[in-house]
């Protein structure tokens, strides 16, 4: 405190310390801001940026099945599945990750569990045997994977092994106890056929909450894609053996997907589980088996998606999905594939079918008639006719009792 007091009495010492303490004060100060403004750039800047990262891979999940249908893009799986997993588990997914690019480096590639051959729990035992010569690999599948061998043998390895899991050679001869169910909480419809001849489908991907809880109130709490690989397996078998049986390259599905309804609040790792899953089964079941996909009415949260994870696709398949916003872009690109009176009058073409075009379009009749003799239920086609049949031989009686009392 002495020498506080002599430094004031002196003008020039008592300016020099007052320099001196305000530059600290100032030093000290800015650090602390600079400290605090690193914290709130932490805070508000690169922990939202990682989180949206990562939400935009889990949201490439849902875009994989609006731009395939139900079964998505195996890249996507990928990338979706080691997402959850950093989110949940960092340091085992970091461990797997490092093993994988050690294992790449010693000539050989680890699969997980579920992507070898066998059961569900990876018993092979239990399941198809694994190839590894590539000349049973059929042409379609040799048009996969970036030209990738070993990837190759691995999704012909799921294919059959999913085939297996579905009964594939009994599914047009066998009941399908889940068919109304699952078309009731997923909407999809077969609206006859393109220019080429390929199934024409429409689909609206959309609550698979409900789905999930449908199919557990079935019976099915411990996989609820039980049923529904089944159904889709059931569907497009038929597309290939009834509406168009000729082999690969020609036979093919085309896609015309409302995205209006895409939301990101039905979003749960409970559905992501389930998307992934089916992703993985459409994939290496469908293999090379898509048409094109115009994806209609984008809501405003798929547009966002879209933009995050388009860049992430590969040319092939980008060059064969369309977006369309209005009635008239709609009208001009799909025309250009598809005769007009089998798209409905909602995505721009011409038709409505009597009862609505996701119910009454004779070839969506024809698959529910079908599914229904399966399931020995009589079909209303087949009520109307018997009712008419019935009605007709009212009539003839009641005419052939007028003439008896006339004569």
């Amino acid at each position: 405190m002495h020498d506080l007091f002599s430094i004031l009495k002196n003008p020039p010492r008592a300016r020099l310390y007052l320099s001196h303490t305000t530059f600290k004060i100032m030093v000290s100060v800015g650090s602390s801001l600079f400290e605090l403004s690193g914290l709130w750039f932490q805070v508000f800047a690169i922990f939202p940026l990682a989180m949206l990262s990562k939400i935009a891979n889990l949201f490439a999940s849902l875009f994989a099945l609006s731009l395939r249908g139900i079964d998505g893009l195996d890249s996507f799986r990928s990338m979706v599945l080691d997402a959850i997993e950093r989110i949940v588990n960092p340091t085992t997914t970091t461990t797997r990750a490092s093993g994988r690019r050690n294992a790449k480096r010693r000539g050989f590639t680890l699969a997980s569990k579920t992507e070898n051959v066998g059961d569900e729990n990876g018993d092979a035992s239990k399941g198809t045997r694994m190839f590894t010569d590539p000349s049973v690999l059929p042409t379609r599948f040799k048009h996969t994977c970036n030209g990738d061998v070993q990837l190759q043998l691995q999704k012909y390895e799921r294919h059959v092994k999913f085939k297996e899991e579905v009964h594939y050679e009994t599914l047009l001869c066998r009941a399908c106890p889940n068919y109304a169910s699952v078309k009731e909480n997923y909407g999809h419809a077969f609206h006859g056929v393109t220019k080429n001849g390929h199934v024409l489908q429409l689909e609206r991907p959309s609550g698979w909450q409900k789905l999930i809880d449908a199919m557990k109130a079935r019976g099915f709490e411990s996989d609820p894609t039980t049923p529904v690989k089944e159904h889709i397996a059931f569907v497009t078998t038929y597309a290939f053996d009834k509406v168009d049986s000729r082999p690969w390259p020609d036979g093919k599905i085309t896609r015309i997907v409302d995205v209006s309804q895409f939301s990101a609040g039905e979003l749960n790792f409970e559905v992501l589980g389930f998307l992934r899953h089916m992703a993985k089964f459409g994939s290496a079941f469908l293999c090379e088996r898509h048409g094109k996909v115009y994806l209609c009415k984008p809501s405003s949260t798929f547009r966002f998606v879209y933009a995050l994870v388009a860049p992430l696709a590969s040319t092939k398949t980008l060059d064969n999905v369309f977006i369309l916003d209005s009635v008239e872009e709609m009208r001009a690109k799909i025309s250009e594939e598809i005769d007009l009176k089998h798209v409905p009058k909602e995505f721009g073409g011409d038709c409505e079918c009597e009862g609505g075009c996701w119910f009454g379009h004779p070839s969506e009749r024809a698959l529910n008639k079908f599914a229904n003799k399966l399931n020995g239920i009589e079909d209303d086609d087949q009520k109307d006719d018997d009712a008419k049949i019935e009605n007709g031989g009212a009539e003839e009686n009641r005419k052939l009792e007028n003439g008896n009392k006339s004569t």
